[in-house]
């Protein structure tokens, strides 16, 4: 069945260290076994660095349970674990939001009415380099009232940033 539908058993294959799964105590000795298997597409084994079977029980899945009379027990798992390590790469939406801004609309023609009315109606945006002699304050001053007005005109919008085509791409 494996065959017919292009699984792979990752645990059969070089890339795997390890075998036994699954490992316990009985009165009639030790039993080993392989129960657990990692069973993937082909496209998802290509992207598999290794698979590791913790024999050794470095990781072993732990259960500590309190008991009568105050003594915590300590169960360990009799099933290994199984560390499978792969390359994956993948869009997070994180990655998204980052690519968009936000801008202000300049393209809305009520917006930029607005925009016409709110500066040619202020003399203070006008008058705002006569009386003074440092050019560098009055500057930021009257960056303040255009941004003050821009706000006050448009709205705005969130963009995607477009990425280079990979044909452009070479040319930078």
């Amino acid at each position: 069945m494996v065959i017919e539908i292009d699984l792979v058993v990752v645990n059969s294959k070089d890339i795997c260290i390890g075998v036994i799964t699954r490992c316990r105590e009985t009165i009639n000795g030790r039993e080993e076994s392989v129960l657990n298997n990692f069973i993937v597409c082909q496209k998802m084994f290509e992207m598999t660095q290794g698979l590791l079977i913790d024999e050794a029980g470095k990781f072993t899945l732990t259960k500590y349970a309190n008991r009568a009379g105050n003594k915590t027990a300590v169960i360990q798992s009799d099933h290994k674990t199984l560390i499978m390590e792969v390359d994956i790469k993948w869009k997070s939406k994180n990655q998204d939001q980052s690519q968009r801004k936000e801008v202000y609309n300049f393209k809305d023609k009520e917006g930029f009415e607005r925009f016409v009315n709110l500066t040619e109606c202020n003399n203070e945006l006008r008058h705002c380099f006569d009386k003074t002699e440092d050019i560098e304050a009055a500057s930021k001053k009257w960056l303040k009232m255009i941004q003050s007005c821009i706000k006050k005109s448009f709205k705005k919008v969130r963009i995607k940033e477009s990425r280079i085509k990979p044909s452009l791409e070479l040319l930078f």
